[in-house]
């Protein structure tokens, strides 16, 4: 027996997209007269307002999503700019990076760019090799802040900085970080500010590798090499040019590196751990020696689109590349105005409306560049989160769209572990055409002891669909006892599996607490009756630490414990 779940949906509506583009569907040129451009940002507030930087002109500002461009430059005495930060809960305060050479580092601005100021003490690097290549900022404190320096002639003496205070002082953060200290990329959960990843390039005084990737947990005061399943070979010396943390599920990591050895193996690496592990995905690549992947993006909303920058010396095969399958297969995504003989080094989305992409080229000519921009042509469904919770021997699916348009439904489809064949088992009606957060649920009820697969093919009245991620249950029989199992996996980051069995009906609830026997969340609370479940816990709104879990059924009580790892 199925059972449809009725439809409930928030107040929340997304931010219209106000610029007037000049093609959807197709690159379109947003500017060529401001130089090379090395980098963009945009405003996460008030999102047609846009920063553009590079090494020929310094800092452009646009309040009109591209349509027209001024330079800000003010207080810049270094105005070869190859990186930029800008802060979630107040956009006027920006950190900019130069180059190396006269007067380089770190220049801040508190006017968004209207003035600024060269702010470097504590930075111990020798004068002149301040080679800033990337920020992040705290989403909520624009004081805290963290760059990477990266020194083309030799390796730096810390490589990482931090500040606490605007800027004011910095201080390095190398504990756990190994001799090579030459750093290219940063990227910042979405939702833990303390989590950070930094990747870094080889010994450039003794060409030595492997580059490697970091972690830290604990806002830079330690670092733990997060490398599984990257080159590890000395002579590999593919630098991590570019990283980037999806914000719909900050378990996915993507990374592109530079493909400098004969071996090919740099090019674009995944994670969907967190970092703890790493997975090479060239396939429809044109990955040959000498290609650079300089930038990359994830499409708001999405687990599974990704987009690349790519550059080679020899000028072809380049451009923007994109995936829609986690990876699996990429294809070529140049078109309109965007040549395949572009050297794209900055790619950045404005997250509103329709969604634009945003290329920046550079070349290895002054003044050579520009931006390019490609509009979707649709709000396609954006599925937030797809998840799967076990009563007994039922299933419950859930799953939220952050907005849909032209949906038909969604058509749940199921499969044993053990077999490629896949099953219709229901229909759940969309919502057409709307901006509005909307939840889904869908159950499954009876299933014999197994393990069980998901997924929703999501289908547009023009009859064009789309499959969501999967999910994986376990249904298991029916024991006489009480029990209370290991959570899986643990550790975990952010979400876990706690499964159960309760053989006679009656109050139930499973709880956590932390190491001072504080509550910090209820998973379940009410009657349940005979049977194994497995329930889902999110610790997104925790910090990394010991946890207890805890269930009480009758006279029956019964705790363990469990590490979140951020």
């Amino acid at each position: 027996m199925k059972k449809f779940l009725n439809v409930l949906f928030l107040f929340a509506v997304l931010v219209p997209f106000i610029h007037s583009q000049d093609g959807l569907d197709i690159w379109t040129t947003t500017t060529e007269s401001i130089g090379r451009i090395y980098g963009m940002v945009v405003d996460p507030i008030t999102p047609s307002t846009m920063y553009a930087f590079g090494l020929d002109q310094g800092v452009f500002k646009t309040t009109n999503s591209g349509v027209n461009w001024t330079q800000i430059n003010s207080g810049l005495t270094n105005t070869q700019v190859q990186a930029m930060g800008i802060s979630n809960s107040n956009p006027n305060v920006l950190y900019a990076g130069t180059a190396p050479g006269a007067n380089d580092g770190v220049y801040k601005s508190t006017n968004g760019g209207s003035s600024w100021t060269r702010v470097v003490n504590g930075i111990t690097e020798p004068a002149g090799s301040f080679g800033m290549q990337a920020f992040a900022v705290h989403p909520t404190n624009p004081d805290i802040a963290y760059c990477a320096i990266f020194n083309a002639t030799a390796n730096p003496t810390n490589g990482l900085y931090k500040t606490t205070d605007g800027g004011a002082n910095w201080f390095p953060i190398i504990n756990g970080i190994g001799t090579i200290k030459t750093f290219l990329s940063l990227a910042m959960s979405p939702t833990d500010p303390n989590t950070l990843y930094a990747g870094t390039s080889f010994d450039p005084g003794t060409s030595t590798g492997p580059s490697s990737i970091y972690k830290t947990t604990d806002a830079g005061a330690n670092w733990v090499l997060s490398s599984t399943g990257l080159p590890t070979d000395p002579t590999e010396i593919n630098p991590v040019r570019t990283l980037n943390v999806c914000a719909a599920n900050p378990n996915i990591v993507i990374a592109g590196l530079f493909v400098n050895t004969t071996t090919l193996l740099g090019g674009f690496y995944k994670s969907t751990d967190a970092g703890a592990s790493w997975v090479q995905k060239n396939n429809g690549l044109p990955i040959i020696q000498s290609k650079l992947l300089r930038s990359c993006a994830i499409r708001p909303g999405f687990t599974n689109q990704y987009y690349l920058g790519l550059d080679y010396s020899g000028g072809t095969d380049i451009g923007v590349w994109a995936t829609t399958d986690g990876g699996d297969s990429w294809y070529d995504f140049n078109g309109g105005t965007m040549l395949n003989t572009y050297a794209i080094r900055a790619l950045v989305f404005n997250p509103t409306g329709n969604h634009t992409l945003f290329a920046g080229r550079g070349s290895g000519t002054a003044n050579l560049g520009g931006i390019y921009e490609y509009t979707f042509s649709f709000v396609p469904v954006e599925l937030v989160s797809f998840s799967a919770e076990v009563f007994n021997s039922d299933v419950t699916l859930s799953w939220i769209t952050a907005s849909e348009l032209n949906n038909y439904g969604f058509q749940v489809e199921r499969r044993n572990a053990d077999s490629n064949e896949w099953t219709n088992i229901g229909f759940v009606n969309g919502n057409g055409s709307t901006t509005e957060i909307h939840y889904y649920a869908f159950s499954d009820y009876s299933l014999p002891v197994g393990k069980y697969i998901y997924r929703l093919k999501q289908t547009d009245f023009s009859g064009s669909y789309e499959y969501s991620s999967e999910v994986e249950v376990t249904i298991i029989e029916a024991l006489n006892d009480f029990t209370l199992n290991q959570n899986y996996p643990n550790p975990f980051n952010p979400s876990t599996k706690i499964s159960f069995s309760i053989p006679q009906s009656g109050y139930t609830s499973l709880k956590v607490f932390d190491v001072l026997g504080n509550e910090v969340a209820n998973i379940f609370e009410g009657e349940l009756s005979q049977g194994n479940y497995e329930l889902r816990f999110d610790a997104s709104g925790l910090s990394s630490g010991i946890y207890f879990y805890s269930l009480t059924s009758g006279e029956f009580t019964k705790t363990m414990k469990m590490i979140l790892s951020k």
